[in-house]
């Protein structure tokens, strides 16, 4: 009993003080996890059961972290389609920004009746005048074409000048798929966009202090203007808005429909501190574009978790580059901030690949568009994008001339490249001899107690036919 007790407390103290729990482990050529980070993974997996990414009814989807950026999902996502009424988040964003809620839009003719007839409206009149702010109100709770079309002349001066407004802020916001033509969405074969490009557009709008205020409300009270001596009851359609469909968390919400566009939401919800967007474009059935944004929801905020890489971790170089005034110089490209990155649950951080994207012999424009892409393998398209993130680099110039092969391979990254890959192999390697030395004690330890079991079974079974054979001398006699 004690020689098996020994062992198991031996095994015990070479479990904890294995390698297995504190060296790096190599993958694809990169130290970009650590062994604790895959327990943590692991043991993520076990508290979630595993979901894959919800089968939309509709043509178009993306699913993207409001805070990062990040895609979490995508369906077709860079398909360039119609945005019908979706086209107003990007109108309301410019008009709090360019714009004073407190101004007011005087109608033209061309505002009021350049519309569709049939098209949504708030019946505003010529010469009539409204507040920007209960035009806002109007365009995102009544999706009001009218008010639309005032606001855009009130910031552009006309209708077509701020469709321009509209492309270019899109462009700003990395939406460069995106073509508007108007400011409410009715057909036009160049008003187009895509889904990432909307997700986009939304976190811009969302960042802009009182946009999710009009997206989000319910009802809303326009007063009597200098032609309308009534007041103007508005009550929201939106089922996300209106509470018909529950949206846990729902920060702000707009659909969109026309022939040509068939059925488009644009929904942004927040839940445990996170804020995620969601697109669908072009649903078939008005029942689709509901469903398909609660999947995606539940989706992002149930099945993912995030990961936080060090520095470190990224491949880094050194580069020659000329400036604007013709003089050589080097540069250090390197990530210097931890990352946070949104990982599903069934994909591992060894999973990752991490690369420089950078030009050779780059001028000093080039060098600033340096990034790291983070991609994980095709295996998981079918739960998240492989595309994670694109970061940018901003480069360090460290001399002048005279920084050649020489001094890059002597930079700090080279040195911290060497330090990091080498050892990786040879503690990977120690921690797969240790492991298999462990699962060797470990059998021995099994047989040694097992042995010891069947010879005190032995010793008891023949004490007991002893005593037997002592009892049936006694009772013989």
């Amino acid at each position: 009993m004690r020689l098996p007790t020994a062992f198991i407390i031996i095994l015990s103290f070479l479990l904890m003080i294995s390698p297995a729990a504190v060296v790096p482990v190599a993958a694809a050529g990169l130290t970009i996890e650590t062994s604790t980070a895959i327990e943590d993974s692991a043991r993520f997996e076990e508290s979630f059961p595993v979901a894959y990414a919800p089968a939309l009814q509709s043509l178009s989807a993306c699913l993207m972290d409001a805070q990062s950026g990040q895609i979490l999902y995508g369906k077709d996502m860079d398909r360039v389609m119609y945005p019908a009424s979706i086209t107003k988040i990007m109108t309301a964003l410019l008009a709090l920004e360019k714009g004073n809620l407190s101004d007011m839009i005087t109608m033209s003719h061309e505002a009021v009746f350049s519309i569709e007839r049939g098209s949504s409206h708030i019946a505003l009149d010529v010469g009539e005048m409204i507040s920007l702010n209960d035009a806002l109100y109007g365009l995102a709770i009544s999706s009001a074409n009218d008010a639309a079309n005032g606001i855009a002349e009130y910031i552009g001066g006309s209708i077509e000048n701020f469709a321009t407004l509209m492309t270019d802020r899109a462009a700003e916001a990395g939406a460069l798929n995106t073509h508007f033509s108007n400011a409410n969405g009715l057909p036009d074969p160049a008003h187009v966009t895509t889904a990432r490009d909307m997700a986009l557009i939304t976190r811009a709008a969302w960042q802009t202090p009182g946009w999710s205020t009009y997206f989000s409300t319910e009802h809303y009270v326009i007063p009597p203007t200098n032609l309308q001596p009534k007041e103007r009851a508005m009550y929201a359609a939106n089922s996300f808005v209106n509470g018909e469909k529950p949206m846990e968390g729902l920060v702000a919400s707009k659909t969109g429909y026309t022939n040509e566009a068939h059925h488009t939401l644009v929904t942004v919800a927040s839940r445990n501190g996170r804020t995620l967007i969601a697109v669908v474009m072009n649903s078939e059935l008005r029942s689709a574009k509901w469903d398909d944004t609660i999947a995606l929801m539940d989706y992002g905020f149930e099945q993912f978790r995030p990961v936080m890489l060090d520095p470190a971790l990224f491949p880094s170089d050194t580069v020659l580059f000329t400036d604007s005034q013709g003089e050589e110089k080097s540069a250090t490209l390197a990530i210097r901030e931890p990352v946070q990155i949104w990982l599903h649950q069934t994909v591992k951080t060894t999973d990752l690949d991490l690369t420089l994207l950078r030009t050779s012999n780059p001028t000093e424009d080039e060098l600033a568009q340096s990034a790291i892409q983070i991609t994980i393998s095709n295996q998981f398209s079918d739960r998240m994008t492989p595309d994670i993130a694109t970061i940018p680099i901003t480069p360090v110039v460290e001399s002048s001339t005279g920084v050649g092969p020489e001094a890059d391979a002597a930079s700090p990254s080279a040195t911290a490249a060497a330090d990091t890959s080498a050892p990786g192999w040879v503690t990977a390697l120690v921690m797969i001899l240790v492991t298999v030395g462990l699962l060797i004690l470990a059998a021995i330890v099994y047989l040694v107690r097992m042995r010891e079991i069947k010879r005190r079974h032995r010793r008891e079974r023949l004490a007991q036919l002893r005593r037997n054979y002592q009892d049936s001398q006694i009772r013989f006699h």
